[in-house]
């Protein structure tokens, strides 16, 4: 209909195509991807997308040619460079990934998402003193926005795998200072301190974010995990049972915490 009223309507044409690859009708999306082309042949959402919906099929050489024409048509924008990094990486071509994520730095140098994907490549392979330099690097653009807090995280990430815990908790502190409210960054803590045997303060922070987000599923399961692996079999059982009623709970947009089951409780203890 929105067409039939404008048939040059970019915005719909590239909604429509996104739909349709996502409904898997691949040849009509790249149709609509290149009759949004022909009126806006400089569009980087229609090249972006046309290119991840090829790189998604396997495409490797179309994908390619496409976030290329992207590149050119948005040289200063960082998600084109992005997206184009991280197509390189999928294909296992690090140092081609590696030179799209550093043009797109010097040209967007406030680009957090860049940075992020770019010090999280560098860690994948093992190269510890360049990731640690891109993150900070990306934090360093704006260190107490809330866009910072996967930045911070990673690298928190990074150094507890590199055993240096204190600089972990501090990079974990800053996530938190930078969005207080970001249930991410507390579960991301809770399972740090699961992993180095303190279950007393990883319960905690679970128990935070789920203040926070009481309907959080991922937060649950993980939650749960860590009171099977401590052995803990009734607490686990509680925390399922609570998890169980938080989403009944949301469901009937109710929200709010859940409340404890009756008998589970004193079992846990």
């Amino acid at each position: 209909r929105s067409l039939q009223l404008n048939g040059a309507n970019v915005a719909t044409l590239h909604a429509w195509g996104v739909l349709e690859w996502r409904c898997g009708h691949t040849d009509l999306a790249a149709t609509l991807f290149q009759q949004g082309l022909h009126i806006q042949p400089h569009n980087k959402y229609l090249l972006q997308s046309w290119a991840c919906m090829e790189a998604r099929c396997g495409s490797a050489a179309s994908a390619s040619r496409l976030f290329a024409a992207a590149a050119r048509k948005q040289s200063a924008d960082g998600a084109v460079w992005q997206a184009r990094g991280m197509h390189y990486r999928a294909q296992g071509d690090v140092e081609r990934a590696r030179r799209a994520f550093a043009t797109g730095c010097s040209l967007e140098p406030t680009h957090t998402p860049l940075f992020h994907a770019w010090g999280s490549m560098e860690a994948e392979v093992s190269n510890v003193t360049a990731a640690r330099a891109i993150f900070q690097r990306g934090v360093w653009e704006r260190p107490s926005h809330p866009r910072t807090v996967g930045l911070w995280v990673s690298w928190a990430l990074l150094e507890e795998r590199c055993g240096d815990l204190k600089a972990a908790r501090e990079y974990l502190r800053a996530a938190l200072r930078a969005e207080r409210f970001c249930v991410f960054a507390r579960a991301a803590w809770a399972a740090l301190e699961a992993r180095q045997g303190d279950c007393a303060a990883s319960r905690q922070l679970y128990e935070d974010a789920l203040r926070i987000d009481p309907a959080n599923r991922g937060v649950w399961s993980s939650y749960e995990a860590m009171e099977r692996a401590a052995r803990r079999p009734a607490a686990a059982d509680l925390i399922h049972a609570r998890s169980r009623r938080a989403a009944d709970l949301a469901a009937s947009g109710l929200g709010g915490t859940a409340p404890l089951p009756a008998g589970l409780e004193q079992a846990a203890r």
